[in-house]
């Protein structure tokens, strides 16, 4: 009963040892994918804009692949304007409803709808014509 008890108990250790250094090992992986360095070069036409101290607008786009194995277009599900100021050296951001009725081609849609319509410029022509503002560019983000 004794040896019972100790081979259990250490089938319990390396168990609980051997989880812990999965959720380490992974966790690990992880970090190190997020820190790994960009390939995203600056625009020439946003440091012009800034530095002559004009506001610049531009759409973040977040869409639905990248992940999961998903790697069909998707649908921008996260919607948003920055407009950054160099001048007062302040930051507006305005999120945009996903589910905002829209009309693409004589068709009803919601504007989350716009980017699997076409791509990053009719996000852009519908998001102008939603908000009437012009906007500088915009930077696409997946789950990847």
């Amino acid at each position: 009963m004794k040896r019972f008890l100790i081979g259990l108990f250490s089938i319990l250790i390396v168990g609980v040892v051997g989880i812990a250094s999965y959720a380490v090992w992974t966790t690990h992986g992880a970090i190190e994918k997020i820190h790994k360095d960009s390939s995203i070069k600056t625009s020439d036409k946003a440091d012009t804009l800034t530095k002559s101290s004009k506001p610049i607008a531009i759409l973040l786009l977040g869409t639905d692949t990248g992940a999961l194995d998903r790697s069909y277009k998707g649908r921008t599900d996260s919607m948003m304007i920055a407009v950054i100021n160099p001048k007062t050296k302040k930051t507006f951001l305005l999120s945009l409803e996903r589910d905002t009725p829209i009309t693409i081609d004589g068709q009803t849609v919601k504007l989350n709808a716009a980017y699997a319509y076409g791509s990053a410029s009719s996000s852009i022509k519908q998001v102008e014509k939603l908000v009437n503002i012009k906007l500088n560019g915009y930077a696409l983000i997946n789950m990847g």
